[in-house]
């Protein structure tokens, strides 16, 4: 393997150390499109007065596979990934940074290998290469990855070296013809005396998800053509640690290639998802997601906070109720990515009462730029509404503009809170009569005729009754007039 202790870059501005990282951060960039056969880029960058120690991607499709992952300065993480598949529609991947606050670590720098051939003659095989970035002799490696100088070189191996001081890849150039090509290894680097613990953590041979090939003994590897893909993790962190680093060891660097690797949402682990592009059938393929653990701390999640309605309340159909909220990034986070309630809406918002019933939940969503969320939630019943029923007289007498109905027709309208009330039965009686039945329009009116007989009926009597009885939504409600009005 090529190893070299290359050129050092140190990062200023920071200040004194303590004895491990503080303001553990995981960044996420935008989530790129990428179609098959494109190479595309992206970055996800730490906040101001944070440093970045690693990064890595997220890809949806496995066929995406990582092409560069990198430094470019000390808050920026770079990715470059290249889309393999074969599919018609366009796939997503996402960069992630691991940033940390440059106080917590006074002695950071970036080192690189420089330029590195890979080509047919190099020595892990044709067109495959390995090397390695040292870090300065008793510093420590917390971060590292590879620049490729052409799209078709991919990444099959990424980790920290055993001895701890440097970063380690290996890339397999795919196209022959574009042979040979160069590629930089990079490692981030730290004085040991900036954390009071370091940990290389692996993932162990036949652990869940390690496994890639089709007939696997104890885990289920997942086909996609022309390949077979798992996802697994690395050990997990220990107390008072956070997961600085992640990478993988592929046992076939011919024809396996690493697709994502992320640290987890809680900072003590890494995930790894690897392809094999031409699994064994007789015997298994593996690999070995790792992780750098050091001592430190991460940043909490984000916080929301339902201000009005109070908790458990109780609303009438139909009503409307706003809603006050708001939300806030822990100590030392990366920023509010959005905040939003269970509708999708910023604040202000409302609540749902087009149900009765209860009791409902209302809850706001917090999430962080790191991808971390808080919720607050709230509880509410909702009761049928009241209602008004209001009949129409049949005649009107010396009153302009005449507002009855009219000889052989009955009316009424049913509103609740002032609304009309759409869709709803009114039944129309004189007594123990049953005059006709009808159904409230948009505007809350219900109208139907009847018959000779019933009109001198309601002429006798001089009036009539509609009534609404009411169902899960609203309370009933009736009301009678007179049949003729004299003004």
């Amino acid at each position: 393997m090529a190893a070299a202790l290359g050129l050092a870059v140190a990062i200023p501005g920071v200040a004194s150390g303590a004895s491990g990282v503080t303001g553990y951060t995981v960044v996420q960039g935008a989530t790129t499109a990428i179609t098959p056969g494109q190479t595309v880029s992206a970055d996800a960058q730490c906040a101001s007065g944070q440093v970045v120690l690693s990064g890595g991607v997220s890809a949806h499709s496995p066929l995406t596979f990582i092409n560069s992952s990198y430094p470019t300065d000390a808050r920026t993480w770079h990715i470059v990934v290249t889309d393999t598949g074969v599919e018609t529609y366009t796939e997503h991947f996402t960069p992630y940074a691991v940033c940390v606050d440059a106080a917590s670590v006074p002695g950071i720098y970036q080192v690189n290998t420089g330029a590195q051939t890979v080509g047919p003659d190099t020595y892990y095989g044709p067109d495959i290469a390995a090397a390695a970035a040292y870090c300065n002799s008793g510093d420590l490696v917390v971060g590292g990855g590879v620049q490729s100088a052409d799209p078709s070189t991919l990444l099959t191996v990424s980790r920290p070296t055993t001895d701890e001081q440097a970063w380690e890849v290996y890339v397999h150039l795919t196209n022959a013809g574009h042979a040979p090509s160069t590629y930089s290894v990079y490692s981030v680097c730290i004085p040991s005396a900036d954390v009071s613990s370091y940990t290389i953590d692996n993932a162990s041979y036949g652990g869940y998800g390690t496994f890639l090939a089709l007939g696997q003994p104890g885990a289920a590897a997942t086909a996609v053509s022309p390949g077979v893909f798992n996802t697994a993790g690395s050990g997990y962190c220990g107390t008072d640690q956070v997961a600085v680093a992640g990478g993988a060891t592929n046992h076939d660097q011919t024809n396996e290639f690493i697709s994502s690797v992320i640290p987890s949402s809680d900072g003590k682990y890494w995930l790894a998802t690897d392809t094999n592009i031409n699994p064994p059938t007789t015997y298994d393929e593996f690999f070995l997601p790792v992780a750098i653990c050091v001592s430190g701390s991460a940043v909490g999640p984000p916080t929301a906070q339902i201000t009005s309605p109070a908790d458990n309340q109780t609303f009438t159909f139909g009503q409307s109720v706003p809603t006050s909220f708001s939300c806030a990034e822990a100590s030392g986070g990366p920023g509010i990515q959005s905040c939003k309630d269970s509708n999708g809406s910023t604040s202000p918002g409302a609540l749902d009462t087009s149900s009765v019933g209860g009791p409902f939940a209302y809850t706001v969503t917090a999430t962080s730029s790191d991808g971390q969320t808080g919720t607050a939630t709230i509880h509410y019943t909702v009761k049928a509404a009241p209602t008004s029923l209001v009949a129409a007289p049949q005649f009107v007498l010396w009153s302009w503009p005449w507002h009855g109905v009219g000889f052989g027709h009955v009316s009424a309208t049913l509103t609740s809170g002032g609304n009309p009330v759409a869709g709803r039965q009114i039944v129309f009686s004189v007594g123990a009569t049953h005059l006709c039945t009808a159904t409230t329009a948009a505007n809350g009116t219900a109208k139907c005729s009847i018959s000779l007989k019933n009109e001198f009926a309601v002429l006798f009597s001089n009036h009539y009754t509609a009534t609404f009885a009411g169902d899960a939504d609203y309370l009933g409600a009736s009301g009678s007039t007179p049949a003729i009005v004299l003004h």
